[in-house]
């Protein structure tokens, strides 16, 4: 049996293009297409490339030392004159590299063993309390909350891969099969794992 699996959280996609700047022009100001009233500050015409990039419509700048250096923002480069002292450039992108393909996670399939089937079933009569007072988190105000991260179902999912699939040829043990109370070893196993992960978390 086939247990249908929860659609894997993509990996971050970073923009199509990153920014640098052209080779800054020396004594020249770009003279038009203003776009901020009230001008970031940068020590340096290269602080001003920067913070270019980051701002919305910014297509070029100019860099003056009035007010230990001010970087004032254009859309584009419209319009320039020599200016003792200023020193301007205009926003360039480049392409950046395509993003690594994400694997498709194997399916997760329903226990074979009945101690493991015992075990999970156990679990599930308990997964409301597992997830609001087992799975929790500690808030500034020193309030306990449960998690968002780590969830009932996660767990299982990560259970079921340690049990079947293991990890160096190694699987976590779910009980014995030969006896009616055989889970029993299952539920402690998981239970001394749980109280582990906490001391290590502490």
């Amino acid at each position: 049996i086939t247990l249908p699996v929860p659609a894997p959280v993509p990996a971050p996609v970073p923009s199509p293009q990153s920014s640098s700047c052209s080779t800054i022009e020396e004594n020249i100001d770009y003279t038009k297409s203003d776009i901020c009233t009230t001008c970031p500050l940068s020590s340096t015409a290269d602080g001003c490339c920067s913070i270019c990039a980051k701002t919305v419509g910014c297509g070029a700048y100019t860099w003056t030392n009035f007010n230990g250096g001010t970087c004032w923002l254009k859309s584009a480069k419209n319009g320039s004159t020599v200016c003792s002292g200023c020193r301007s450039a205009t926003l360039k992108t480049m392409p950046n590299p395509m993003p690594l393909p994400v694997p498709a996670p194997k399916p997760v399939t329903a226990p074979q063993s009945s101690a493991a089937a015992r075990v999970e079933a156990v679990l599930d009569g308990s997964k409301v309390n597992i997830d609001n007072k087992l799975f929790l988190y500690q808030t500034p105000q020193l309030a306990w909350l449960p998690s968002t991260v780590y969830r009932y179902s996660g767990f299982l999912a990560g259970l079921r891969v340690m049990y079947q699939t293991g990890v160096a040829g190694k699987k976590f043990y779910m009980g014995d099969d030969s006896q009616s109370n055989g889970h029993l070893y299952g539920l402690v196993n998981i239970a001394a794992f749980l109280a582990q992960r906490m001391k290590e978390t502490i």
